[in-house]
């Protein structure tokens, strides 16, 4: 079986400002109420297969790779 990458995952500094950003790209990200460092772009195609999220850096333990 080969490996299929069908997630990204950024770590980002201003939640907010990222949101912001990707707004006028015209994504729509949410964030989680479960977990507010957390946010996640749906898309109206439930046969998407592929997405990207967001994670706060402080929703991080490791240090960022330098």
């Amino acid at each position: 079986m080969n490996p299929t990458l069908n997630t990204i995952d950024v770590v980002v500094s201003d939640m907010d400002a990222t949101i912001a950003f990707y707004a006028h790209l015209g994504l729509e990200f949410k964030l989680d109420p479960n977990t507010p460092e957390h946010a996640g772009c749906e898309r109206g195609d439930v046969r998407a297969e592929h997405s990207i999220a967001f994670d706060s850096r402080s929703s991080r333990s490791l240090s960022p790779l330098r």
